[in-house]
């Protein structure tokens, strides 16, 4: 059985609605800050900050970052770990060439 509402109840319904839609964006914002907040590890940090690619690193979209970061902590042994930062050094520092002479070619 259905209830017939008063003009009064639709009015706050109407408030409701509309006090939450205005409180979806900021509810978005702070999901979108802490989804692009990635802990990186000290020794793939060491590595970016002694190659002198951080910046360029934490340029990237966090989604490209935290590929990065995945394919280096599956590593299982600290060999690996290593020989993966190293070559994650390696792909940054190409990109990284690769992009400079776009730019260049480009004006």
């Amino acid at each position: 059985m259905m209830r017939s509402k008063n003009r009064r109840g639709f009015r706050d319904e109407a408030k409701t609605v509309h006090r939450c839609v205005e409180a979806i964006p900021a509810i978005e914002s702070s999901v979108r800050e802490k989804s692009h907040m990635i802990d990186i590890p000290k020794d793939f940090l060491d590595a970016l900050k002694e190659s002198g690619l951080d910046g360029f690193f934490l340029g990237f979209a966090a989604s490209h970052r935290r590929e990065y970061l995945k394919w280096v902590g599956e590593a299982k042994r600290p060999e690996a770990r290593k020989d993966r930062i190293r070559k994650a050094m390696k792909m940054l520092s190409d990109k990284r060439a690769k992009a400079t002479a776009q730019r260049k070619r480009t004006g």
